[in-house]
């Protein structure tokens, strides 16, 4: 499987602040987040970045409970 993503900044600001992670954890679960740069606040790339970051870690350390809690929920 193939996971591609993409953010744009559109017409209104200069740079883009969103940030996105998409991958597959080794059981084969797969997963995507963006992140909202919260329009051009300072910060806002820190910000969305960081949360991009936390996500994958929490993710791959809970692993092992991963696709019980994502069979659970659906």
């Amino acid at each position: 499987m193939r996971i591609v993503g993409k953010t744009d900044k559109g017409y209104r600001r200069p740079d883009n602040q969103d940030r996105y992670i998409a991958g597959a954890l080794a059981n084969g679960v797969c997963f995507g987040f963006v992140t909202d740069g919260m329009g051009g606040a300072n910060g806002g790339s820190v910000a969305s970045g960081t949360l991009c970051r936390i996500m994958e870690e929490c993710l791959f350390q809970q692993n092992d409970n991963m696709a019980m809690d994502v069979e659970k929920t659906v």
